[in-house]
């Protein structure tokens, strides 16, 4: 553990604690955060509070804040890193609800007895008239239901759909289209 010796928030000496303290006799008890402040040290912090999608942390000189020693700093995240991390939401976002809408769609089919969505719409050259007509109304819900699914991932702004809601009584799933069989 890295430890600063900082008198009247100044630093004069940084290193690891068995270095800083080897000629100081520590209690039976252990060392205590009240027992390192009678000796001047405070831990070295590596990391810092901040909001991880608009900020970073980048390494520096070692500085007190508010009674705590740091060697990173919070720094703005540059207009290229946030399209960075928009475009990878965006992607998640795209595979994770595209999966879901797949299984969706599966699991409604199956209402029907079919094995999946592709066994379902394969019925639309069938020469049985039912299963010829459920497979044309299978195909134009289908394709609703995709271009529902594109729209969202159109309008989606970054980081607003939620992987937590993805159930079956997430509003994705709920404002999906229905089929009318």
């Amino acid at each position: 553990m890295q430890i600063a010796i900082v008198e009247n928030n100044i630093i004069s000496r940084i290193g690891e604690f068995e270095e800083i303290f080897a000629n100081v006799e520590l209690p039976i008890t252990g060392v205590t955060i009240t027992w390192l402040e009678e000796h001047s040290g405070k831990v070295v912090n590596y990391s810092k509070q901040h909001d991880m999608e608009l900020q970073k942390l980048e390494e520096s000189e070692a500085y007190v804040e508010d009674g705590s020693v740091y060697v990173v700093k919070v720094v703005d995240l540059s207009e290229e890193e946030l399209e960075a991390k928009r475009l990878a939401r965006k992607e998640v976002n795209h595979t994770t609800y595209g999966f879901i809408t797949t299984e969706h769609l599966n699991k409604v089919v199956k209402e029907k007895d079919f094995d999946s969505i592709e066994e379902a719409t394969s019925y639309i050259t069938s020469s049985n008239a039912t299963w010829k007509a459920e497979s044309e109304a299978i195909i134009v819900w289908r394709d609703a239901v995709w271009a529902y699914f594109y729209a969202e991932m159109e309008k989606e702004t970054p980081f607003s759909l939620s992987i937590d809601a993805i159930g079956e009584a997430s509003p994705y799933i709920a404002n999906m289209p229905t089929i009318a069989w």
